[in-house]
């Protein structure tokens, strides 16, 4: 999955495709993302692009 894909997964998450013992994380991680969604792009911290690299790993360990 992408960047891109965890980014369109975290605006509208389907939380069947995360598994059951990642989805305290997946959950946080969707949050964090959320909050700073709606930002320009230039100004997003490096936590942004960090929790949608771990958030795309969780989704990608089905």
């Amino acid at each position: 999955m992408s960047v891109v894909l965890a980014e369109r997964f975290a605006h509208n998450p389907d939380w069947s495709k995360v598994q059951p013992h990642n989805c305290d994380r997946a959950q946080e991680l969707v949050t964090l993302i959320q909050a700073q969604i709606h930002q320009d792009r230039k100004a997003l911290a490096d936590d942004y692009y960090g929790w949608l690299y771990e958030l795309n790993k969780l989704l990608n360990s089905l």
